[in-house]
């Protein structure tokens, strides 16, 4: 998000949604015509590239500069105070006009990073360490329109990752969900009691995570719905070849979103898991995986995987859980954390 702000990029459809009040844009465009203001000559000329001849004396300069790369908007405010100052008025300023010419959210909220000192090395390039709760914590400087404002601008690019996140099964919910075709705790819970208020109590929890056939032909028929085409991945049930494998392995691999960079992977054994799209191409070219196009087989296969999981991956169907849950005395359960192993997919 702060690297689209400091683009001043153009906003995309589900951004243009927020409603900005105009007397924002107005107050914006003031301080842009002020910036300006310092790059002219009292006999009217411009020094040039529109540059203040006390270039960088202030804060927001190297922010100006950005903003003002959109040349059509800079002309359009240049001549705007030549006519202001000839008629000895104010600048005019209409709004849709400049919209048009690429005055948005984006531009206005460079501006307000300023404000409450957030520049130009809080704005990283994509893949390096971003500053969001520095960015939460600074917007709190602002006023409220511009708070909220900001904060609708955040959720919209949240909610993109997280989007993201659930097509690539990375997606981190804090208190895990076990789920499985069947869930119980054995045995009775440990309980330590570090104060009168506070109890923690260890579960012993099996789940089992085995996949029928049903369920795994379920899936792959509910994402043909909707498969992108051209996906260098095509969705379906493959067989695993590889050196100790006394029963034939079978997999089933759906192709995620094409911005994803992994894949969701059913097993008989384990149920659901992830794998990098790098990973399984380059067993696919390299014939480890192979696509099944028979559904009988494919039946056979997952079956006899499913029915000897007990007995030929120990690790694997049944799995263990040590659950960690900590209680208050007078509420209710608040937070769980578990741990578990799975048979490896090589």
């Amino acid at each position: 998000m702060l690297h689209t702000i400091r683009k001043c990029s153009s906003m995309k459809n589900d951004s243009e949604s927020l409603d900005v009040p105009d007397h924002l844009f107005v107050d914006a465009v003031k301080l842009i015509d002020a910036y300006l203001l310092r790059a002219r000559h009292p006999n009217g000329t411009w020094n040039q590239g529109f540059l203040p001849f006390d270039v960088g004396s202030q804060r927001s300069d190297s922010t100006m500069r950005f903003i003002l790369f959109r040349r059509r908007f800079t002309h359009n405010r240049v001549a705007a105070i030549d006519e202001a100052i000839n008629n000895e008025t104010s600048p005019m300023i209409d709004v849709e006009e400049l919209k048009a010419l690429g005055l948005n959210l984006n531009v206005i909220a460079n501006l307000w990073m300023v404000d409450v000192d957030v520049n130009e090395t809080d704005f990283p390039a994509s893949g390096k360490k971003r500053i969001v709760p520095k960015f939460l914590n600074r917007i709190l400087g602002l006023g409220l329109t511009k708070q909220s404002l900001l904060m609708d601008y955040f959720l919209t690019f949240l909610e993109v990752e997280v989007k993201a996140a659930r097509a690539a099964g990375k997606m981190d919910v804090g208190i895990k969900t076990l789920t499985g075709q069947h869930v119980e705790i054995v045995d009775k819970p440990r309980s330590f009691s570090f104060s009168e208020d506070c109890q923690v109590k260890v579960y012993k929890v099996t789940v089992d995570k085995g996949m029928t056939f049903e369920a795994a032909f379920k899936n792959y028929s509910e994402e043909l719905a909707h498969q992108n085409e051209g996906a260098k991945i095509v969705t379906g049930f493959y067989t695993q070849q590889g050196r100790g494998h006394k029963i034939p392995k079978v997999r089933l691999i759906i192709s995620t979103d094409k911005r994803s960079k992994q894949v969701i992977v059913y097993r008989p054994n384990a149920g659901r898991g992830v794998l990098t799209k790098t990973y399984v191409s380059s067993r696919i070219r390299l014939g480890d995986l192979t696509l099944l196009t028979s559904e009988d087989k494919i039946k056979e296969l997952w079956e006899t995987e499913y029915s000897l999981a007990d007995i030929a991956f120990p690790t694997g169907k049944n799995i263990d859980f040590n659950l960690t849950s900590f209680f208050d005395t007078n509420h209710s359960h608040v937070s769980s954390f578990v741990s578990f192993r799975v048979s490896s997919w090589v």
